[in-house]
């Protein structure tokens, strides 16, 4: 089943103990715009060191403990987080880093945020993020269903990250388009085995919750409690309209929206969509 063994081959001979860590030299504490946070690469040793997209969620944001009220790319200047936790982060000061493949450290400020739907926070920073290096990362489409198993009621094997830097498996269920749900005692078929899950707990809001399919990470959502999140798909006018709104606001010449994964090269599994 192809959106968990992919996830198998990479856990293959590591361990979450000593394999699940994303950075090097990652310490607690509170993050301001003196810390030295260049001292932090990412890990090679990390179980998931060469997939695409990990970059695209910032690693710290000032005035914040480290790794906590982190924001997640979804365009090069638009950025997604759960929307009670930006009540905590104020707009006039928070400025986020954001760690580039080649360890490159980069600076920016987020200039306006604004509630879409539920707990769904979409905002913009003060300028663009490069493509090349940070990116931006593609949400799930809106027919994912046809390649879930069991009219998307099975256990599906996602990548789960919390504010201690950790990326572990989160056995999750996608009830419908508009949210789901993870537990790490359920078992993943095929996935990966539940000594690889760990429970997310509070300071976890707004870490992103992704699919990894081939070598490619996809977000599912950002997380707004201890089991379960918002599907940004399924709030994807929404979240375009705040996009296009933040955009003209700002003078943002170009007019970015949510850009959904392509499972052309995957057979589907489900003819309930």
């Amino acid at each position: 089943y192809h959106l968990a063994t992919n996830a198998v081959g990479y856990a293959s001979g590591k361990t979450l103990e000593n394999n699940g860590m994303l950075f090097d030299n990652w310490t607690n504490g509170s993050i301001n715009t003196s810390n030295n946070l260049s001292c932090l690469s990412w890990s090679t040793n990390c179980w998931l060191s060469s997939v695409s997209g990990l970059s695209t969620t910032s690693i710290g944001v000032v005035g914040n403990t480290s790794g906590h009220a982190l924001i997640t790319m979804i365009s090069p200047i638009h950025f997604i987080r759960a929307w009670h936790v930006s009540q905590t982060a104020h707009p006039s000061d928070s400025n986020v880093a954001f760690l580039g493949p080649d360890n490159q450290l980069y600076w920016r400020s987020i200039i306006e945020q604004t509630n879409v739907a539920v707990d769904i926070c979409i905002g913009i920073l003060n300028e663009s993020l490069p493509t090349n290096t940070i990116g931006y990362i593609k949400v799930l489409p809106s027919d994912f269903g046809l390649y879930l198993p069991n009219n998307k009621c099975a256990i599906v094997q996602c990548i789960g990250a919390n504010r201690h830097a950790q990326l572990f498996s989160q056995p999750t269920i996608f009830s419908n388009i508009f949210n789901f749900s993870w537990n790490s005692s359920y078992n993943v078929p095929y996935g990966l085995s539940t000594n690889w899950s760990i429970a997310t707990e509070y300071g976890d809001s707004s870490s992103p919750m992704r699919l990894l399919i081939g070598n490619q990470l996809v977000l599912a959502g950002v997380a707004t409690g201890y089991g379960f999140a918002y599907n940004p798909i399924g709030y994807a006018n929404e979240i375009n309209n705040a996009m296009d709104v933040l955009s003209t606001k700002y003078h943002e010449t170009n007019y970015y929206h949510l850009q959904a994964f392509s499972f052309s090269d995957w057979p589907t599994i489900n003819n309930n969509n």
